[in-house]
């Protein structure tokens, strides 16, 4: 008789959350209030899921295997608003606010083992995702609260934490795990069209913070066995305050401020492991920040103040480490490492571009205080690989990374704006990005070792700080100031040290035959900034000072290091590192006053760059 072992074992775990929460005030004709007008909407969604797999097979043929699948969605809208309705509150604030706090953490673990002539296959699969809307907003009607504050907030705070591992072992084995971690949809906040306010002070402010966090493991042991992962993570939301076009703000001398803020960041690690005859471990790893951060007045407002502010600020952070190890008589391992930042940062009044003008001009008047729009951009990057691979016959070791960071910030005036500020007009971009890649390889064989090793990193942020054409912008008694900086503190006045692109190797090739070592390492730091005035607007300055500035800082370091030995060794490198870009100030206005005499007591145009490469 034969004795057959068959084992196999699979679980599958789908989760779905998709309610709407929405306290509102809709169509009404008139609502008043002695004291405060207010809605509030909250929502905590939490999903948790654990899912373990384990299928063993014993006999003299044997065959197990082993699945586990997770899918876990949060999709939730989360809303508050007045909307088409006449409020006033006499003797308090008028408020609308929305929260939610999305959080999704799986678990997922599968085993195959077969004891026997034969094999053992073992896959997971996790996907995890959050999605919605959290919004809050006035529209299509009058607000009045005298002397009082109008608030209108949005805030997210979303969290994806998988983790995926197991593995396999037989004569013959397999394991495989996927993870796709993903944090997508919208929060706002905003006055909308046809809305009239008039308070004391108007305050606008959408805010995010995701964070995705997966954890990827695999074993592979056989004498035959090959061990595989793929980890993705994404972070991708979109985050806006805004008034929007047409809308009409009277505060009087009191102020308004606009502002959107996001915190983005993917953190992984993945891990392989292989051992056997024939030992193969192969690792895909994909990292991306990819969101929108707005604040805005939108074309055809009209606003009136004492002090207004829109500013947009986004900070991104994307990090992996991985690790392949494959240890055998033959053994390979490889691993595929990305980590980008393709996020966009905007604020502006008026007009945003590639929109059509819609006629009405934006209007904002300013009364004893200033106006300030700001953009502003924090990247950094860091993914970080080891590869290994020892074996008695022949070792093979593949590793490639990059680091991307190419985000676009932009703080503007559009076209068609008129502005009048009895203080300082202050228009600014700024971006501050580091990326770091470092990729170690190593491979040792009593035969023959071949390391291949491939490295880059590539910083090109567009930043630009400008004003439209057609527009009108005036400071009664100071300055109007356009600066836009690439790893520039406007505090200080100095570049900033440790930042820029960044890449590494550390290589080692070692055998008792033939050792072949191959690394290309390559930098390139290539900012785009540009301050603008451009032609057909008037900018006056009558007591203070126009300035126009672009400063930009462009580092790129390159570093290797190889080394191993053998009867015959072989040791390929090159080394490219760039740092280059364009900064640009230009005055293509007018600088005139509305009466005879000068339009600005001092006119300054200034771009300055730093650019080194080693």
């Amino acid at each position: 008789p034969v004795g057959v072992g068959l084992s196999g074992g699979g679980v599958q775990s789908p989760g779905i959350i998709a309610s709407r929460v929405r306290p509102y005030i809709s169509v009404s004709p008139r609502v008043t209030a002695s004291g405060a007008v207010g809605g509030v909407a909250k929502d905590t969604a939490v999903l948790d899921a654990e899912v373990d797999s384990v299928s063993v097979a014993a006999g003299l043929i044997g065959l197990a295997v082993g699945d586990s699948q997770t899918s876990n969605l949060i999709g939730d809208t989360v809303s508050a608003y007045i909307d088409g309705s006449s409020v006033t509150a006499s003797g308090g604030n008028i408020s609308v606010t929305s929260t939610s706090m999305p959080s999704i953490t799986t678990s997922t673990f599968v085993l195959a083992v077969s004891v026997a002539i034969g094999g053992a296959g073992a896959g997971a699969s996790s996907t995890t995702t959050i999605n919605g809307t959290t919004e809050a907003y006035l529209a299509g009607g009058s607000f009045t609260a005298p002397g009082n504050q109008v608030t209108v907030g949005a805030a997210s705070s979303a969290s994806v934490d998988p983790s995926t591992g197991g593995g396999s072992g037989g004569l013959v084995s397999v394991a495989v795990m996927l993870s796709d971690a993903e944090i997508h949809g919208t929060t706002r906040a905003y006055v909308g069209g046809s809305t009239a306010i008039a308070a004391g002070r108007l305050t606008i402010s959408a805010t995010d913070t995701s964070h995705g966090s997966p954890e990827t493991s695999v074993v592979g042991i056989g004498g035959i066995t090959g061990a595989g992962a793929s980890s993705i993570t994404v972070v991708d939301r979109s985050v806006s305050a805004y008034v929007a076009d047409g809308a009409t703000v009277s505060v009087g001398s009191g102020a308004v401020t606009i502002t959107a803020a996001s915190s983005g960041t993917a953190d992984g690690t993945t891990t392989g492991i292989s051992g056997g005859a024939i030992a193969i471990t192969a690792l895909v790893v994909d990292m991306k920040i990819a969101g929108s951060t707005s604040a805005f007045l939108g074309r055809g407002a009209t606003l009136t103040a004492g002090d207004l502010s829109v500013q947009a600020s986004a900070f991104a952070v994307a990090t992996s480490n991985t690790t392949a190890i494959g240890v055998g008589l033959i053994s390979g391992a490889g691993v595929g490492l990305t980590a980008k930042d393709t996020s966009t940062v905007d604020a502006h009044i008026g007009p945003a571009p590639g929109t059509t003008w819609s006629g009405n001009p934006t209007i904002v008047t300013i009364t004893g205080g200033g106006v300030t729009v700001a953009a502003t951009m924090r990247s950094i990057l860091s993914a970080k690989i080891l590869g290994a691979s020892v074996s008695l016959l022949a070792g093979v070791v593949g590793a490639d990374v990059e680091a991307t960071s190419t985000p676009t910030v932009r703080a503007y005036l559009g076209d068609h704006v008129s502005l009048q500020a009895d203080g300082d007009v202050a228009v600014s971009a700024f971006t501050q990005i580091s990326a770091v890649t470092l990729g170690s390889a190593f491979s040792a064989s009593g035969l023959a070792s071949v390391g291949a090793l491939g490295v880059a990193t590539r910083v090109e942020p567009i930043v630009t700080a400008t004003i439209g054409s057609g527009s009108s912008v005036t400071s009664v008694g100071g300055d109007v100031a356009l600066l836009a900086g690439n790893n520039y503190d406007p505090a200080s006045g100095s570049f900033l040290a440790g930042v820029g692109a960044i890449a590494a190797t550390d290589s080692l090739s070692a055998a008792g035959g033939l050792a072949l070592g191959d690394t290309n390492i390559s930098t390139t730091s290539a900012a785009s900034v540009l301050a603008e005035v451009k032609s057909g607007t008037t900018v006056r300055a009558t007591e203070g000072t126009v300035s126009v500035r672009s400063e930009s800082e462009n580092l790129a370091t390159a570093q290797t290091k190889n080394s191993g030995g053998a009867a015959v060794s072989v040791s390929l490198t090159a080394v490219t590192s760039r740092a280059k870009g364009t900064t640009t100030a230009i005055l293509s206005g007018n600088v005139t006053s509305a009466a005879a005499g000068p339009g600005a007591a001092t006119v300054e145009v200034t771009a300055n760059a730093v650019d080194q490469a080693s």
